[in-house]
């Protein structure tokens, strides 16, 4: 970037250099790019925002926001990830959520499956960092409050759904997620449901929910074949049967799916129910197989 010498594109070139340096976290690179780039006193506004993020001083991020007088819907989608980034880690849910399904639609209309899969990943690692943040500033009861303030439409989107289960569930909070899964796994699909037990599991290493046990266990029989939404309820089904302290179905559930899922969790999962069934010297095997790879 700092060797472009184009007049009309000279200046967007030297703030791509400095952004670089930034995302580098290495104070001496950006130092000597601000010189190359022959700045001097302050960076850029916009470039300035991406250090204050990057160093995690989201306040005076917002202070710096607040002065520019930007059509959010119009800016390009790394700067709308910057500006939504800001408000939820400052806490302003509201203002967020009020523009976050606009937004979310512009992103679905692009053609490239890339785009949509960062700002579905951006999404959900925004949330989990604000939501975690607000809980040890305020408290789990808070969060679910701001939760129910959300517009339906919002708590429909799945990494928001997702992000708000992970954060419950580092908090153990195993009942209110059970609720939503509830809610929601018939809508948003069997690898969603999967992926959020996955989640639940790696954190609070037990899944005990009864109602969704019995509910994906008549699915299950139900669906029973080869095909791949089978394979999928049977992986939560281990993971609720699991929970349920029923380890021999746990490890019959996964030993007809695990090998072609190849996930590393579920490996975990495998691994400590032969533990629990005393099949000791299989489940080092099984760690040590997860560990080699």
């Amino acid at each position: 970037f700092l060797r472009v010498k184009s007049v009309s594109k000279f200046h967007t070139a030297q703030e791509l250099a400095l952004v670089c340096a930034i995302r580098a976290n290495d104070a001496e690179l950006l130092e000597k790019v601000k010189k190359q780039a022959k700045f001097e006193g302050d960076l850029p506004a916009l470039t300035n925002l991406t250090n204050l993020v990057q160093q995690q001083q989201y306040a005076e991020a917002l202070a710096e926001l607040d002065k520019l007088d930007m059509n959010l819907l119009k800016l390009e989608l790394p700067l709308k990830q910057l500006w939504l980034d800001i408000q939820l880690q400052n806490y302003n849910f509201s203002l967020a959520v009020k523009h976050l399904v606009k937004l979310d639609k512009q992103v679905g209309k692009q053609n490239d499956m890339s785009v949509k899969q960062e700002w579905q990943e951006f999404l959900q690692d925004s949330f989990v960092r604000a939501m975690s943040s607000f809980v040890k500033a305020h408290s789990v009861s808070q969060l679910v409050n701001q939760w129910q303030s959300f517009t339906k439409a919002v708590q429909q989107l799945e990494p928001v759904l997702s992000a708000y289960i992970s954060v419950l569930s580092d908090a153990k909070q195993l009942q209110p997620i059970e609720q939503l899964l509830l809610a929601n796994w018939r809508q948003h699909k069997q690898t969603w449901l999967v992926d959020n037990l996955r989640i639940c599991y790696q954190q609070t290493k037990r899944v005990h929910m009864d109602k969704l046990f019995v509910q994906v266990q008549k699915a299950a029989t139900h669906n029973s074949g080869t095909s791949s939404d089978n394979k999928t309820l049977l992986t939560a089904y281990a993971y609720l049967a699991s929970g349920q302290k029923d380890n021999q179905l746990a490890k019959q559930a996964l030993e007809q799916v695990i090998y072609s899922n190849n996930n590393r969790q579920d490996f975990i999962l495998y691994a400590d129910v032969l533990a629990e069934l005393g099949e000791v010297r299989h489940s080092v095997e099984v760690y040590q197989q997860i560990n080699a790879n």
